[in-house]
């Protein structure tokens, strides 16, 4: 069934890309590329009812930019999602790498990968008694040398 409402603006024109069970309720990440260019992020506590969250503290030209999440991964008790930020008024690369930590999975903050004091496991390959995760996160634009993670 169905579970987005028809002409919904929480849902018309945005892309979800990953969506993740994180404690007691789904997290879906992705981006609004129309109306505000930003990261967006959906919780529902059952799989069936979606809300859309407030966007991160930012602001782009949608026209010409757009950021995006791409994965979600956790992280010393924090959500992460990793994703681009892209912008054609930029000179090249016009492509960044974004990363944005949410202590709650409901308020967003971008976090500077060059400041980043924590590698962040995305989760890519789960078993009932292991996890594999990767740093960077996978399609990432984050240049940085691969490390594999695991977890029971």
């Amino acid at each position: 069934r169905r579970l987005t409402p028809r002409g919904n603006a929480d849902f018309d024109d945005k892309v979800i890309n990953d969506l993740a069970r994180i404690g007691d309720r789904f997290i879906a990440v992705g981006g609004d590329f129309f109306q505000t260019g930003l990261m967006t992020a959906w919780t529902s506590p059952d799989g069936l009812q979606w809300q859309r969250l407030p966007h991160p503290a930012e602001t782009t030209d949608p026209s010409v930019a757009q950021m995006f999440g791409q994965v979600i991964g956790v992280a010393e008790g924090s959500i992460w999602v990793a994703g681009q930020d892209f912008d054609a008024r930029r000179g090249e690369p016009q492509a960044l790498p974004a990363l944005w930590r949410s202590p709650d999975g409901v308020a967003w903050e971008r976090v500077s990968v060059d400041e980043l004091d924590v590698y962040v496991p995305f989760e890519i390959v789960s078993t009932p008694d292991f996890r594999i995760g990767v740093w960077p996160a996978p399609s990432s634009l984050i240049d940085e040398p691969i490390i594999l993670f695991g977890a029971d």
